[in-house]
């Protein structure tokens, strides 16, 4: 029988661009949660008692994140309200202050 070998490869990160898509890695997860999880699920929270509120995936145009209510998940996306594309985490990080500053207005 012959080996056979799967190649794949990773996303490198050098420089933390948000790019077409990226799947949160460990360091930037890590920091847009612990700065955004808390104010994201105050905002979510206007539709019903939510527990949890986590980023889970970043693009250009918004972000996915996975809403927990008990023992049910589902995920909502939110769209960047930014006049071009989000390239960088900076520019993620300002474009995700947008919308907690317009989601805490609306409450």
């Amino acid at each position: 029988m012959g080996s056979s070998t799967i190649h794949s490869k990773a996303p490198t990160m050098g420089i933390p661009t948000v790019g077409k898509f990226l799947l949160l890695q460990d360091g930037y997860s890590k920091e847009l949660n612990a700065i955004f999880s808390k104010p994201l699920k105050e905002i979510l929270s206007t539709e019903g008692e939510i527990d949890d509120a986590a980023l889970i995936s970043v693009d250009s145009k918004g972000t996915d994140i996975r809403v927990r209510q008990g023992a049910q998940f589902n995920i909502q996306r939110l769209s960047f309200e930014v006049e071009h594309s989000v390239e960088t985490l900076e520019e993620a990080k300002k474009a995700l202050q947008k919308i907690i500053k317009r989601g805490s207005k609306m409450q």
